[in-house]
């Protein structure tokens, strides 16, 4: 499925497939392995990226929602392309 994704205001095209029996994601055309999952209830989440493990959480706002990366957050925006 394809997603443009706005991230602090800086749009990105996101698309997420599985190949092999590995999730992929693309991003910008450049191809991720990628591993997401709860480890927390709804709002806490490890995101496996390649080799590099980072702990996620999220929070919903009015405008948007809220993502930490670690202790860094960004205000994102999704819309899946259809």
């Amino acid at each position: 499925m394809k997603y443009h994704v706005a991230i602090d205001g800086e749009a990105v095209d996101l698309e997420l497939i599985e190949r092999d029996g590995r999730q992929l994601v693309l991003i910008d055309g450049e191809e991720h392995e990628v591993d997401f999952r709860p480890v927390g209830g709804e709002t806490a989440w490890s995101l496996l990226l390649g080799n590099l493990s980072r702990p996620i959480s999220f929070e919903s706002r009015p405008d948007g929602l809220s993502v930490t990366v670690e202790s860094e957050s960004y205000l994102v925006r999704v819309e899946v392309e259809r």
